[in-house]
Parts: C-alpha cells; structure tokens; sequence
C-alpha cells in the first residue's frame, strides 16, 4: 500500500486536501468582500452536510427497511436532502438571498417527522405516505390535456 493510501486510510484526509493551503487573492484584480467569503465558506459546509446526509439516508433504508414509518421518514428525509442540495446551489451561486423560501421549506418538512413521531407512528406515516401519493396524482391529472387545468397548462 503507498504512502498516500495509507495516509488516506488513517486520517481520513483526501491526498489533494493534505497539502493545500488556501492563496490568498490580490484585491485589485479580484475583489472578494468578506460576505463573498462567508458564502463559500457556507456552501463548503453546506456541502459536508450534503453527503453526510447520504449516509444517514442509507443507514435510514437498511434500518428500518419493510416499516411505513422507515419508508416515510426515508422520503422526508431524501426530500430535506434535495433542500440542502438547493441550498448548497443557492450558497455557491451567491443567491443567497433567495435561502430563506427554501429554509422555510426545510421547517416545514420537519413538521411532518414531528407528526410521524408524536404517537401511533406507523398510522401516521402511512398517511403521510399516502397524502404523498394523493398530491403527485392531483399534480399529474392537472398536466393531462382531457382535464380543465390541463388544456390550460398547454
């Protein structure tokens, strides 16, 4: 096993990360304000939360595997990860400004997990699952050309 692989496997540092050191810009040719900063250092994080989240989500499938309540809090949660992503894309872009629809989003998915798990779990999340369904069917009744709000759409 080389060096860098051992070095990889111990420390768990990616090899491009172990030697770098952040360069630091000439302001008159590039000119990065401390909130420009503070944005990629928000996306960076937002991004480590991002694939750790991956795990979760794995770990959330093979747990509770064959359960509703596993099945719906696996569908909220891969839902909130989407939201992160969105965020992540927001962060990087510099749209931040447009973070807090997507935060308010994120709070309101975390009613449900709340609702999930306040007694009677699998009941609960059978109908979260099931109010899931009803909504993308009403979604896609409204797209078919042979309904009112579907001639409208085309």
């Amino acid at each position: 096993m080389s060096q860098e692989a051992i070095k990889l496997k111990i420390n768990k540092v990616p090899p491009f990360l172990s030697w770098h050191v952040p360069t630091e810009s000439i302001p008159e040719y590039l000119d990065i304000n401390e909130k420009d900063r503070e944005s990629e250092q928000c996306a960076a994080s937002l991004y480590e939360a991002l694939r750790f989240g991956t795990h979760i989500l794995h770990w959330l499938r093979i747990e509770y595997r064959g359960s509703y309540t596993g099945k719906a809090t696996s569908m909220l949660f891969a839902e909130q990860l989407r939201k992160l992503d969105a965020l992540y894309s927001l962060f990087k872009s510099g749209a931040q400004a447009s973070a807090p629809i997507v935060i308010r989003s994120m709070a309101e998915t975390l009613l449900y997990f709340k609702y999930i798990f306040k007694e009677d779990s699998e009941r609960r999340a059978k109908s979260v699952l099931f109010m899931g369904k009803i909504r993308r069917l009403d979604f896609l009744k409204e797209l078919q050309e042979s309904t009112p709000s579907g001639k409208q759409v085309r």
